[in-house]
């Protein structure tokens, strides 16, 4: 009896040890979980009564509802597009040549996927779309400002050429024609004109953007139309190099002075307005920086500035062109270090080389000078310089103080126009150098080779591979007949039917040739040099 009366408290003491070891770590979970919920419920509360983040809401709101109503979307259509980048994507041999490329900056929206239920193999001589973009009311007269590259087609030579129609899509759903009033290459800046009225032009601003200033993006990415992105301006007064365009004398580049910011841009949002937390425009979206793996947006996008559109804007609807400044000079940017071997003592901007017959050679400008100031105004960067040129009406005298062999002198020197002195090769299709009545090179397009050259030793020794006469192709359109009789850029077109073929030329003219028959054979060399044949059906 003593024994069990000893067991007893013990036995009680060790079932309630046992029970607080099993309800304690519950009861520790109940009341972490107790305190989660209160802190849920007061965020909740703070946030639903929070009328600054009601305003800042609103805000957004009001922006979207402000500006909708002036952004379009654009489509340009062309008959016969030759060497485009625009609805139907060609596959490019550039990506094919240069494997190692990991960045690319791609200045231009021009890539665009089909829309859903669009078949790429009805390929006809009629007109398709070879570029979508957007755009924005510029006044109550009908003019829409975009992207010179939204409404050109590229053309093999590196020129641009105008498209034969452009639609113009409003947020109300009305759908107009648009003719093209002006185009600045330099800037990448085009002026439309639709008819009709109950237009709402965009507000512009009468401030710069700055660095960490809200904006927004709008436009019709990937063809979604009349969206908006949201972001802020990570840097002003970006200069890529990625606005050229050929002239008699070679490549020359535009003007450029990008807004970046990390506002989402995509392809299709070219020519959209950037606009500020007031819906005022600020910028006109351009280009992305992407890589090869990614070419959609990575939070690297850039903006036309607003008063370059407005210059742009006002010479063309004023004068029917832009007049810029041309002085006729190669130079380059020098560091300090550099501009010691000129005899001169800071950063400066050397002259090159003197163009033959050009404003700085009749003026006395010579190679190894260096240019201290125009008109009073100090240089040391090549852009500066070649800013202040431009902005120049041209046939103006300007006084440009240069250093030459340490000892500064003054000279007077007549500027030239740049469009006309460097003879640009001009936009219209009238002028183009591709001839639109060959039929045979309208048969390439046709069965989707859009680009191909001849075939030479250099190239075969890029590809490491024996040379053999032939053609090289350089662009497949896809979903193409080509496409889908297995043909691949890189690939060496040797034969047609048996017959040799050397160049372009011969290729079209031997495919014109047996148009009438339903398959040809192709005879190729595929990029490990191995040969093989093609059956290639024409119809």
């Amino acid at each position: 009896m003593t024994q069990i009366r000893w067991y007893g408290p013990t036995i009680v003491l060790l079932v309630a040890v046992l029970l607080a070891l099993l309800a304690g770590p519950r009861l520790a979970t109940n009341i972490v979980f107790a305190q989660e919920r209160a802190k849920i419920t007061l965020a909740s509360q703070s946030l639903a009564q929070s009328e600054l983040l009601t305003e800042f809401s609103e805000a957004f709101r009001n922006v979207a509802e402000a500006v909708r109503p002036s952004v379009v979307s654009i489509q340009a259509y062309a008959t016969q597009p030759q060497n485009s980048h625009g609805q139907n994507r060609p596959r490019d041999l550039r990506d094919f040549l240069n494997p190692d490329r990991t960045d690319d900056l791609y200045d231009r929206f021009r890539y665009h996927r089909p829309n859903r239920g669009e078949r790429e193999e009805e390929y006809d001589d009629g007109p398709i779309i070879v570029g979508t973009g957007s755009g924005w009311v510029y006044d109550e007269q009908g003019h829409i400002i975009t992207n010179s590259h939204v409404v050109t087609v590229e053309m093999s030579n590196g020129t641009r050429m105008e498209v034969d129609r452009i639609e113009v899509h409003f947020p109300n759903g009305d759908n107009r024609e648009a003719k093209i009033v002006g185009l600045d290459q330099d800037t990448d800046i085009a002026v439309l004109q639709v008819d009709g009225d109950h237009l709402h032009p965009a507000k512009i601003a009468n401030q710069p953007a700055e660095q960490g200033e809200i904006v927004f993006a709008f436009g019709s990415p990937l063809q979604f139309e009349f969206s908006m992105s949201q972001g802020i301006v990570s840097a002003k007064n970006r200069e890529l190099n990625i606005i050229q365009r050929p002239s008699r004398r070679g490549l020359v580049g535009g003007y450029e002075n990008f807004i970046q910011t990390d506002a989402a841009i995509n392809q299709g949002n070219s020519g959209g307005p950037l606009t500020n937390l007031f819906g005022e425009v600020v910028g006109m979206n351009t280009s992305i920086a992407t890589n090869r793996f990614d070419r959609g947006s990575i939070g690297l996008g850039f903006a036309i500035p607003v008063d370059m559109i407005q210059d742009v804007a006002e010479a063309i609807l004023t004068e029917g062109r832009v007049e810029r400044g041309w002085l006729g000079i190669e130079y380059r940017s020098l560091s300090a270090e550099e501009a010691e071997t000129f005899d001169y003592d800071t950063k400066a901007v050397v002259v090159w080389n003197v163009l033959k017959d050009g404003p700085a050679e009749r003026g006395g400008i010579q190679r190894g000078d260096v240019i201290m100031a125009i008109d009073g105004t100090p240089v040391q960067v090549g852009s500066h310089l070649r800013k202040l040129i431009a902005k120049i009406k041209p046939g103006s005298n300007v006084r440009i103080e240069v250093s030459r062999a340490g000892q500064k002198t003054e000279l007077q020197v007549l500027l030239g126009d740049k469009s006309r002195d460097l003879g640009f090769i001009k936009s219209q299709r009238s002028q183009s150098t591709e001839s639109d009545d060959d039929s045979a090179a309208k048969l390439l397009r046709k069965l989707g080779l859009e680009a191909t050259q001849v075939f030479t030793e250099d190239i075969a020794r890029r590809f490491n591979i024996e040379f053999t006469p032939g053609v090289l192709v350089r662009k497949i359109r896809t979903g193409s007949p080509a496409d889908r009789q297995g043909m691949e850029v890189g690939q060496i077109i040797t034969h047609v039917m048996g017959a040799p073929i050397n160049d372009t030329s011969e290729l079209a003219n031997a495919l014109k040739g047996h148009e009438n028959r339903s398959v040809v054979r192709i005879s190729i060399i595929n990029r490990r040099g191995r040969q093989d044949f093609i059956l290639l059906k024409m119809r």
